[in-house]
């Protein structure tokens, strides 16, 4: 029968949604990522993550790359370690497929030590991710902490980016008067990757605020270490814009610090250039080269903005010359540290106001790697510790010392009440006494330590334990302070852990 004019109007209107559906999804640049199945089960493992916000970001990563990546989320019980987010790329029906695949792209992208998986070892695996997007929360919700405010805008300069994660960071707050570091003795324990020459003493001395980070590739697993500090003021600063008179001002800063590093020794090999990056600022200084043994070079930068109002060391073993330049020329361009959730979680727990006069001292932050696991003996709750982020602080009381408090983001709930509920709770020892914290069940733990004055020995608080959301806390005294059970309990609920 011939199709009338009403029959092609009813096929065009059938058939426009249907094309636009088409162009719009063109457009919007998406595309599907096949994960695997039993149809399909042989894939590429490209790493595994404690967090589901990393393992997105890896795979972000990766799809920008043009190699289509999937998370799962898994729990081995045979290895007892715990949790982990896979992060996978392409799916094939045949093993040889996903070895050659493997071996592509170790190849074009220089990767190295990849595996091959396969969907029959991840039974029971979470393939929907999205579902479990309410277990984990990307940043916590306190308030800002009331700490030195040149600590904020030494966190700003800091680049940020979808290749790396923090590994390690410090940040030091400076003591008012530099001639007087009373309560800052916490900080010379740190240890820190200044370049040689430059101790923790002179930052204190010269700066009010002064912050490190090790960053770590999250695909490549290499590393950079970068320092910021703000200067302390000095009446020949200048103002923004740079002449050649001013560009020499601020090299002969930099030529100090740089000659500090050559002073250090008697090398094979010396050598200084002057270099410039293009950043928030113009950044001046100089590029400083040695030989410490024979074969091995080492290479420091130090950078100052036109102002001179920060300095900026970096130095990687790893990271070629021209990646380290594409890393510095983000610094001070986003948000800084606080755009990185490993980092944000940990540093806004501390108090948003402090207690009789306590001075904010230090901070630090360090993901927990197999070594950690090791030295606790390689038992089930030290493995499931590894791959998460353990931070501490310092705080000094005129009167009573120092005091810090050290946690440990495990990231949900759910893994807090396993770790700190079932595991260490439920171990009960002579020396550990159940308390209220929080409205939740804690542990005051005390030692005997002795008084030379009173030649007698006391019960001295040593920590105070305890589990709250995400995190696993011990605030506790130092070596040489007292402060009493209320004090630290004080102390303790002054903590900003909600995740709501």
């Amino acid at each position: 029968m011939p199709l009338v004019e009403s029959d092609f109007m009813k096929i065009k209107l059938l058939f426009l949604p249907l094309l636009a559906c088409i162009i719009l999804a063109s457009c919007s640049g998406e595309r599907t990522i096949e994960k695997f199945s039993a149809e399909k089960p042989y894939t590429v493992q490209i790493s595994k993550q404690r967090s589901l916000y990393h393992a997105e970001k890896l795979a972000n990563r990766l799809n920008d790359m043009n190699l289509d990546a999937f998370v799962i989320q898994y729990e081995d019980s045979i290895e007892g370690d715990g949790s982990w987010y896979y992060v996978f790329h392409s799916c094939s029906e045949h093993l040889d497929s996903a070895i050659s695949e493997r071996g592509k792209i170790e190849k074009k992208f220089e990767l190295e030590n990849l595996e091959t998986a396969s969907y029959n070892n991840f039974k029971g695996a979470i393939l929907d991710i999205e579902t479990l997007k309410d277990n984990e929360i990307q940043q916590i919700t306190s308030a800002k902490p009331n700490i030195n405010e040149d600590i904020y805008e030494v966190l700003a300069k800091f680049p940020e980016s979808n290749a790396l994660v923090i590994k390690e960071s410090i940040i030091l707050n400076t003591p008012k008067d530099p001639e007087n570091k009373k309560g800052f003795s916490s900080i010379y324990s740190l240890s820190m990757d200044l370049p040689r020459g430059i101790d923790k003493n002179l930052m204190l001395e010269e700066c009010t605020a002064v912050a490190e980070v090790i960053y770590e590739d999250n695909l490549y697993g290499d590393q950079v270490t970068i320092d910021i500090a703000k200067l302390r003021a000095s009446p020949d600063r200048v103002n923004a814009g740079i002449s050649d008179d001013a560009r020499l001002e601020i090299l002969e800063i930099a030529n100090r610090y740089a000659d500090l590093i050559l002073e250090t020794g008697r090398y094979s090999f010396e050598d200084k250039k002057e270099l410039n990056i293009d950043a928030y600022d113009k950044l001046y200084g100089y590029k400083v080269t040695i030989e410490p043994k024979r074969g091995y070079f080492r290479t420091y930068l130090i950078l100052i903005d036109t102002r001179k109002e920060f300095i900026i060391f970096s130095q990687s073993t790893d990271k070629t010359e021209d990646e380290l330049f594409e890393i510095l020329k983000d610094i001070g361009t986003g948000a800084g540290l606080t755009s990185f959730s490993e980092f944000y979680n940990a540093f806004y727990t501390m108090p948003q106001n402090s207690i009789d006069g306590d001075e904010f001292i230090c901070f630090n932050i360090d993901k927990l790697g197999w070594r950690y696991a090791k030295s606790r003996g390689y038992v089930n709750w030290s493995k499931e510790m590894v791959g998460h982020w353990q931070s501490q602080a310092y705080y000094y009381n005129e009167k009573k010392g120092s005091w810090s408090y050290s946690i440990f983001d495990v990231l949900t709930q759910d893994k807090q009440d396993y770790i700190y509920g079932d595991l260490y709770s439920k171990k009960r020892t002579s020396n550990k006494y159940s308390l209220d914290v929080y409205g939740t069940e804690g542990f005051v733990i005390y030692t005997d330590s002795w008084s030379s004055s009173r030649r007698k020995y006391y019960k001295k608080t040593a920590e105070i334990s305890f589990g709250k959301d995400r995190f696993i806390s011990a605030v506790g005294n130092t070596e040489k302070s007292w402060f009493s059970k209320d004090e630290l309990l004080e102390r303790a609920e002054s903590l900003q852990f909600s995740s709501e």
